[in-house]
């Protein structure tokens, strides 16, 4: 049995040079990205991304 692993977002820079919250493809249920949100600031962005990924590790170690 696979052990089920968290979602994870991740930052990529949009075309209108804003920074966007992205969930990693692999998590996606469809071929298109998810946004989460978006940034003038990339620094703002990564620590965004940063903070819902250590939510749901902790959140996936608490239902095990």
């Amino acid at each position: 049995m696979s052990k089920k692993q968290p979602m994870q977002w991740e930052v990529k820079k949009l075309e209108d040079d804003r920074w966007g919250v992205f969930l990693q493809q692999q998590f996606c249920k469809t071929d298109e990205p998810v946004c989460y949100g978006a940034s003038i600031n990339e620094a703002v962005a990564k620590y965004s991304a940063e903070r819902m990924n250590q939510d749901a590790i902790k959140e996936l170690e608490y239902e095990e």
